[in-house]
């Protein structure tokens, strides 16, 4: 009998095809769709800065709204740790915005949305 996901040989793009592909797969993995969040708040215009997600493995993030003087430069989403860059753009200073976050499990039925307060100063 054929295992469609075989754990023991988890690595890559095969891992992540398994987590999206089988409903409830990695439901168990997502008990806490409150991550934490590592930033600096007020980002000098023109410059680039990192955001630190930590949430649970099976747990799939993603940036879904930005003012419009922040340009995302890496991926906007990810599954567990991961990190988010983005640039301010130039000539925004003393500018308040938020970075919303929606952090859930996959199947979906649980969600949970951040607002991150930014600031180009």
């Amino acid at each position: 009998m054929k295992r469609v996901c075989n754990a023991r040989n988890w690595n890559g793009l095969a891992a992540l095809a398994c987590l999206l592909l089988i409903p409830g797969f990695a439901k168990a993995a997502c008990l806490n769709i409150s991550p934490s969040f590592t930033y600096a708040p007020a980002v000098p215009s023109g410059a680039q800065s990192t955001i630190e997600v930590s949430a649970p493995a099976g747990c799939f993030w993603e940036v879904v709204s930005q003012p419009e003087w922040i340009k995302i430069v890496s991926l906007n989403r990810g599954f567990g740790s991961g990190s988010i860059v983005f640039q301010v753009l130039p000539d925004k200073k003393n500018t308040p915005g938020f970075l919303r976050l929606v952090v859930r499990d996959l199947d979906r039925r649980r969600a949970n949305t951040v607002d991150l307060p930014i600031r180009a100063n």
